[in-house]
């Protein structure tokens, strides 16, 4: 049955955003923590660039639209264009929690598939990866 779903997916060309691993820049995390900190104690939010090769997505680059934010909650004002290399978002809790909010769910189902939440302390370890409905989903820096 798995090689109908395969056949499925490549005609329609939904083969190109399947991925089994996430690979994180470390340049991209040192980034993350750096605008964590430093909209502290607001949140942030910016959106996930990468490429897919070899089932691996590979998250290279972070775009930044304009956003408000508060000590709550952190929203775009302006929708990104249709692009094949946004694969979801990033965004900051100023507290100690990096589980997504039911606005947080929201807001996955609506931008890409990988969504990564950053909490106090503002460090590697302090950051959980999900998928577009909200399952913890685990990465690797590269």
């Amino acid at each position: 049955m798995k090689w109908v779903k395969e056949k499925i997916y490549r005609f329609l060309e939904i083969d190109k955003f399947v991925y089994d691993e996430i690979f994180i820049s470390r340049s991209i995390i040192y980034r993350i923590i750096e605008f964590a900190n430093s909209s502290y104690p607001k949140e942030f939010v910016a959106f996930l660039k990468g490429k897919i090769s070899n089932k691996r997505l590979i998250i290279n680059d972070l775009v930044y639209q304009h956003f408000q934010s508060s000590f709550h909650s952190a929203s775009v004002n302006k929708q990104l264009p249709l692009s094949t290399d946004i694969f979801g978002s990033i965004h900051s809790h100023p507290g100690y929690s990096n589980n997504p909010s039911s606005q947080d769910l929201e807001f996955f189902n609506k931008n890409g598939t990988l969504h990564l939440i950053i909490c106090k302390p503002f460090n590697l370890n302090s950051i959980k990866a999900y998928n577009a409905l909200g399952k913890e989903m685990s990465f690797k820096v590269y």
